[in-house]
């Protein structure tokens, strides 16, 4: 889900924080983190706080608490715990181990689970799965950034059922399912940029290349648009890949 980061499979949902084990260091600072859950409801996005220790040359503990305070935006069933204490163990070099939960309002949620290395690259090798599979990852994809924007990186729409996950990076190139390499887009606005209608420049702001097939309409509405600052940031990567194919 992210370009450097783990997931956590927990009872309900996996749970990807942004987090590279190889970088860590007690000065890492961890913000928030995305819960996408097994049944397909809506993913949270989590503030945390965050501590980092690192109790022996090869071990860090990595602290993460999860506070009613800090989440007034998220809606909640009463009898759904949400709020408590995550410490994961990373082993420096490793790229799995074990992470634990003790909740602060009830326990019914406290134990062990284990957490797994997301692959660092912005691509991989295309490859043939079943559809089962593709979409799967397409749908998390999908609720992880209606969890991280909330709205049209372009358009500013904020009605989720016409907004889906676009990639930077064309699936068909190797562009992998992260939030890295992804932004919501209108389905309309979507379909313009697969079809090359419109680009997006490593600045982020939006180009439109068919003028003359693109009614009037669309033209006022895209000219002079760029990508939200903090999206830009995120996908900024993925943008400079795909300017680079473009010049080889």
């Amino acid at each position: 889900m992210f370009k450097d980061g783990i997931c956590i499979e927990w009872l309900n949902g996996i749970e990807y924080i942004q987090l590279c084990p190889e970088t860590l260091s007690t000065s890492t600072e961890i913000r928030s983190t995305i819960d996408v859950p097994y049944d397909n409801s809506p993913a949270f996005q989590y503030n945390v706080r965050s501590r980092i220790e690192k109790t022996r040359s090869d071990l860090f503990i990595v602290t993460l608490w999860y506070r009613r305070e800090l989440n007034g935006h998220l809606v909640y069933e009463k009898d759904f715990e949400l709020w408590g204490t995550c410490t994961i163990r990373i082993s420096v070099g490793k790229t799995e181990g074990t992470a634990s939960w003790v909740g602060s309002e009830n326990h019914d949620y406290d134990g062990e689970t284990k957490w797994t290395k997301l692959p660092s690259d912005l691509t991989d090798t295309p490859r043939r799965e079943r559809v089962t599979r593709i979409q799967r990852e397409q749908q998390q994809l999908r609720a992880a950034l209606l969890a991280l924007d909330q709205i049209c990186a372009i358009t500013g729409e904020c009605f989720a059922d016409v907004l889906d996950a676009a990639h930077i990076i064309a699936a068909k190139d190797g562009g992998r399912e992260i939030v890295d390499n992804a932004i919501l887009l209108r389905t309309d606005i979507h379909r313009l940029l697969d079809t090359g209608a419109i680009s997006i420049d490593t600045d982020g702001s939006v180009n439109i290349i068919k003028k003359k097939e693109l009614p009037e309409e669309y033209q006022k509405l895209l000219r002079g648009k760029r990508l939200p600052s903090q999206i830009h940031a995120r996908v900024a990567s993925a943008l400079e890949h795909v300017a680079l194919r473009k010049k080889q």
